[in-house]
């Protein structure tokens, strides 16, 4: 994405969209103009709101965590389900684990601890017949919808002993951290290697906590926006919310909204 910075011009067209003008839901939102414009060289966004009803301690996504167990000498891939329908803290989630270890008859032999001060999950192993998996692993098993990493297990485990494995990072039950409004807008190809960038608009920052609206506010002079569409026609633009997994972002009813302004030719 390139940015120029240039100073504003007397010719503007300012825009506010609100979803609730907008065509869809859930994560995906199209606005369709009146009236089109007709062309313009650069533009800027002066502000966004969004209200944070993005649910804290849940697993929506990315919500089995998978450990191998050897039956017979075979290693054999066991599977926790973990709960969509439960919102967790941090305990409740280690006790959660507990219970499907339970369900599946591990639990003599595993169990899950979480330690309050360190923030880190322990899979505690009492039989060499038991380890966790990586998330390198998880890949080559084509096994996308893992938990593994949202516990905080990033590394491998290749070899099966009596072991406490304790996460190599702090759980994370908070994904949203940032919301990344990917736009019609941004229809050209970024500079970088992560094609996920390339439609980005905003990486707006939930800094307010659940429940309350998120601010962005632009800087005319520095965020200007050089695309140069002289002579061409904008009838509509979409929007599309994802968090910093690149997952699908629901509103959960809440609502969004950014002023846009374009500088015409």
């Amino acid at each position: 994405m390139t940015y120029n910075y240039i100073y504003m011009t007397s010719k503007t067209y300012e825009l506010r969209i609100d979803s609730d003008d907008c065509i869809g839901d859930y994560h995906k939102f199209i606005y369709v103009f009146r009236n089109a414009i007709r062309g313009y060289t650069s533009f800027y966004i002066k502000s966004a709101e969004i209200t944070n009803l993005f649910l804290p301690f849940r697993l929506d996504k990315n919500d089995k965590f998978y450990y191998y167990k050897k039956i017979v000498g075979v290693p054999t891939l066991r599977t926790l389900q973990i709960s969509k329908l439960k919102i967790f803290n941090m305990q409740t989630l280690s006790e959660h684990l507990n219970t499907l270890l339970t369900n599946l008859g591990d639990n003599a032999d595993v169990n899950f601890t979480y330690d309050t001060s360190t923030f880190l999950l322990s899979f505690n192993v009492l039989s060499n017949l038991y380890r966790p998996i990586g998330i390198e692993e998880l890949k080559t098993l084509n096994k996308i919808d893992h938990a593994n990493y949202r516990l905080g297990y990033t590394e491998e485990y290749t070899t099966y002993q009596v072991f406490n494995y304790v996460s190599d990072q702090p759980i994370n039950l908070l994904p949203t951290k940032s919301i990344y409004i990917r736009s019609s807008l941004c229809d050209y190809p970024n500079e970088t290697s992560n094609k996920f960038m390339d439609r980005v608009l905003l990486k707006m920052p939930l800094t307010n906590n659940f429940g309350s609206i998120c601010f962005y506010f632009g800087s005319t002079r520095y965020d200007l926006i050089d695309v140069d569409r002289t002579g061409q026609f904008l009838t509509s633009i979409d929007f599309e919310l994802f968090n910093d997994w690149g997952e699908e972002l629901d509103l959960n009813g809440g609502s969004f909204s950014i002023s846009l302004v374009f500088l015409l030719p």
